[in-house]
This record gives structure tokens, sequence and C-alpha cells, in this order.
């Protein structure tokens, strides 16, 4: 048996824009109970349908997660940053070698870029949320939360596999060529892309759920 909407309580974590665009929807898609909490949480908090319509028009309140045409100037131009970030990483790189920490550090900005790309701008077989929808937005800080939580796994883990590298196998460590990574590099570049790409689908997928519930409303 399903507990009956606590209808109060979703009213009641929502900001003033949010109780707007119920208002510019229309109430008259709730049912009885809804409209009636709807009704409570606004006289609680002081304010009249009108007012809200007022405070927050239409093309303020809803129109930002109903999702335009026009994609943001950095869901369009933002993958031209990707060959000026590789640049910059890798001079960070450089600057950083055979320092305290100094490739972990430099690992894990260019892991932040891997992941802000794909999330935000438009790339071959995707496209990028748009930080222009409150939707979106709102979702930052449990993103950074989540990024958070991967970088300190890719820092721990690459501080690990360093601290174990000298006892590798020589075929392990060595390059198989002029041009040629070693195993213990292969298999460090290939455990960070899937760890990239794991956090990609975690966020995007934490992104696309709020952007729906946001239409849907």
């Amino acid at each position: 048996m399903q507990n009956a909407p606590n209808y109060a309580g979703r009213y009641a974590a929502m900001s003033d824009g949010e109780l707007a665009d119920f208002v510019s929807g229309g109430l008259d898609s709730l049912n009885e109970e809804a409209r009636s909490a709807f009704q409570a949480e606004l006289r609680k908090r002081g304010v009249t349908s009108a007012e809200l319509r007022e405070q927050y028009p239409v093309e303020q309140s809803s129109s930002e997660d109903k999702g335009g045409s026009r994609a943001s100037l950095l869901q369009e131009f933002g993958v031209l940053g990707i060959p000026v970030a590789a640049v910059l990483v890798l001079v960070l790189y450089v600057v950083l070698a055979g320092k305290p920490f100094g490739l972990q550090f430099a690992t894990l900005v260019a892991y932040t870029g891997y992941v802000f790309f794909p999330l935000f701008c438009n790339l071959r077989g995707s496209k990028g949320f748009d930080l222009r929808q409150r939707s979106v937005r709102k979702m930052i800080p449990r993103l950074l939360g989540v990024h958070m939580a991967f970088l300190a796994i890719v820092f721990i883990g690459l501080t690990a596999a360093l601290a174990l590298r000298p006892s590798l196998p020589p075929s392990w460590i060595m390059a198989r060529g002029r041009r040629d990574a070693s195993w213990f590099d292969l298999w460090l570049l290939l455990i960070g892309l899937v760890t990239c790409m794991f956090q990609v689908h975690i966020c995007r997928k934490l992104l696309s759920r709020s952007v729906a519930v946001a239409q849907a409303n």
C-alpha cells in the first residue's frame, strides 16, 4: 500500500519561483488535496497567486526550464576550449614534474576538464546541459559533491599506484619503444578513462532527471 503524497512538505521545500511555475501552468491540473496544500503554503508565506505572477513572469520562471532552441555560448563554443585546456594541462605536467604530489595535482586538473566538457558542451554524439536552466544550476552542489568523491578516489588510486611502481616487474614499467608507453602507463590511463566515463554517466543521469522533473511541472 502506497503512502499518501505529502503535498504540504513538497510545496514547503519549493522556492517562490518554483511555486510560480505551478501558478503559470495553472492549478486546475492539481487535485483537491494538492490545491488545498498549495493555497495553504501561499498563505503561510503571505503571498498570493497574483503576486507570484508579478514577481516571476512566465518568461522568467518557467521558460528557463522548458529549454530553448538556441544553445548557450558554452554549449556551442566550449568545445573549442578542449585543445586550449589540453595545452595548459601539458604545461602544468611539465611545471609540476618532480615536485611532491605534482603528478597527482596535474592529473586532477585534467580529470576535471574531461568531466566538465562532456557535461556542459555539445560534443559529437552528445549534447551538453545548459547552465542557464535553473533545474541544471540547482544540481551544481550535488555534482560538486560527486566530483569531490571521485577526485579523492583518483588521488588515492594514483598515489597508491605510483608507490607500487618500483616493485613491479621491469616488463611493466619499461616503454615498449621510443613512442610507446609502458603497460603500467596504459593501465593507469585506461582506469582513469573508465572512472571518468562512469562519473560523467552518473552526473548526466542526475541532470537529466532534474530537467525532466522541471519540464513536467
